[in-house]
């Protein structure tokens, strides 16, 4: 293939039912990419999953949300020293 790259990915966890990891390149969000990925993940884990994200990163947030992910809480996050905002499916 030319002129390809990777514009988003996700790391699933499928013994503890994590979503690692979803990311989509800035320059190419709003283009239904991280919703596929999310899908995928769905579809991957149809008993559910677990998902965090930083509790000041609201645009992560609203997507999980739009998506029909649920808040589940707050939490520390002590290997960062970070507050976290965790979502689960369904």
């Amino acid at each position: 293939m030319q002129n390809t790259r990777i514009v988003g990915f996700m790391a699933l966890d499928k013994k503890q039912n994590w979503l690692r990891q979803l990311f989509v390149d800035p320059s190419c969000q709003r283009a239904g990419i991280g919703r596929r990925l999310l899908d995928d993940a769905k579809q991957e884990m149809p008993q559910g999953f677990w998902l965090r994200t930083t509790a000041n990163n609201l645009n992560a947030r609203q997507f999980y949300e739009k998506a029909g992910l649920r808040f589940d809480g707050l939490s520390l996050y002590e290997r960062y020293q970070r507050e976290i905002a965790i979502f689960r499916w369904p």
